[in-house]
């Protein structure tokens, strides 16, 4: 890397730069800095020729008087993951555009003065570093990446039909690179955790129909430039797949809670039964006990008042049994508003699977306790009657 950062400051010290083919000619004044990048340049695996008035110096810029204007030439000026471009542009062509969607290990582009990492990125520099980090995301939709031989590669897209986008574009495609923050909004919106895989699915499909009819070698640069209209089709699909996902989810969640309502309506209502049945029952018994001999006519005030008793008993059960429904109801009636608040679409399409459990809930708070209530109005009286008959013979 001291080589390289060398070939950076030799670059900014000169007067003019130009590659040519794999080599940097430099147009310079002789200095002692000058002197030692060149010596860094050659420690670290790179010849340097030395020019004055087109001749080449065997010696180097050696007893050539400081400031006089030579010329230099870096052979090999570029290696594998070390590449110093005139501008972007040829970053980009740069061995058969091997570097358009993935960057070197470090790079200098000469007419823009940048070298990678530094802060004050150029405009252009920006929008290069961006198109790769747009390109991530495309690899990342993509069912596969296959490298190509010195070509970006391309992205394999498999959904119902195979659409293959080759990651190749030319300069002027980086005016039309969505901004970081847009970049950031889509990462978020096609790989947000959840229903990560209808995420992906909705986006593949719009993609191959966006791309379907488009040539091959143009389909990134499509891409590109219309972004902004690609995500919008993508958020409209995944919300529609969503509700249809939120819409079943909330049909499973309600079924479950529609079995629990039920269920406790039917234990409610039988256990309510259960208690009750044996009263009327008994106060049938009670009224069959009475007699009309007048030494027992205490007894029939006594069997009159356990009727009664009998009688509020049922009533105190009755009144729970209404009660513990009511509370049933007000679960049922806080899960349906809640839905209701929402997912509106999804309670309108739920609607008639609610009514249904209010309609049965209204038969269970109300049905089985009348019934109740007037059996029981009607063994009460069959006591009462059956006292004041056998009361007043004796």
């Amino acid at each position: 890397m001291p080589a390289f950062d060398s070939i950076v400051n030799l670059c900014r010290l000169s007067r003019a730069c130009q590659i040519a083919g794999a080599n940097l000619l430099v147009q310079t004044e002789v200095s002692a800095e000058i002197a030692a990048l060149i010596d860094s340049i050659e420690a670290g695996g790179r010849r340097v020729t030395t020019l004055l008035a087109g001749k080449e110096r065997p010696l180097g810029v050696g007893g050539i008087d400081h400031g006089t204007t030579i010329e230099l030439q870096v052979h090999g000026v570029s290696k594998t993951n070390e590449v110093v471009a005139q501008n972007v542009g040829a970053l980009i062509s740069y061995n058969m555009g091997r570097f358009q969607v993935e960057a070197p290990e470090t790079f200098y582009l000469i007419q823009e003065d940048y070298a990678l990492g530094e802060g004050n990125i150029p405009k252009v520099v920006a929008s290069y570093l961006r198109c790769i980090e747009f390109a991530e995301i495309l690899k990342r939709v993509g069912d596969d990446f296959r490298e190509g031989t010195g070509e970006p590669g391309t992205v394999t897209i498999l959904t119902g039909r195979k659409l293959s986008i080759p990651l190749t574009y030319s300069q002027w495609l980086l005016d039309d690179v969505p901004m970081e923050e847009a970049l950031a909004q889509s990462r978020c919106a096609i790989f947000e955790d959840h229903l990560k895989i209808g995420r992906l699915d909705a986006m593949k499909r719009v993609l191959v129909r966006f791309l379907f009819n488009v040539t091959p070698k143009q389909r990134f640069e499509v891409l590109v430039k219309s972004w902004d209209e690609i995500m919008q089709a993508f958020l409209s699909d995944f919300d529609i797949y969503a509700s249809g996902f939120n819409f079943d989810k909330a049909r499973e969640d309600f079924e479950r809670r529609k079995l629990d309502f039920v269920v406790k309506m039917n234990s409610t209502s039988s256990d309510a039964m259960t208690k009750l049945i044996a009263i009327p029952v008994g106060q049938g018994l009670l009224a069959s006990q009475m007699k009309t001999d007048a030494a027992y006519a205490i007894v029939n005030h006594a069997l009159l008042t356990a009727s009664f008793v009998f009688l509020l008993v049922a009533a105190m059960l009755v009144t729970a049994h209404i009660l513990t429904l009511r509370q049933v109801g007000s679960e049922l009636r806080a899960e349906s508003d809640m839905l209701r608040q929402r997912a509106m679409p999804t309670y309108t399409q739920l609607r008639p699977m609610i009514e249904q459990l209010q309609t049965r809930l209204r038969f269970h708070q109300w049905g089985v306790p009348i019934v109740m209530s007037i059996l029981l109005i009607v063994t009460t009286g069959m006591t009462l009657v059956a006292f004041l008959e056998l009361t007043g013979t004796t």
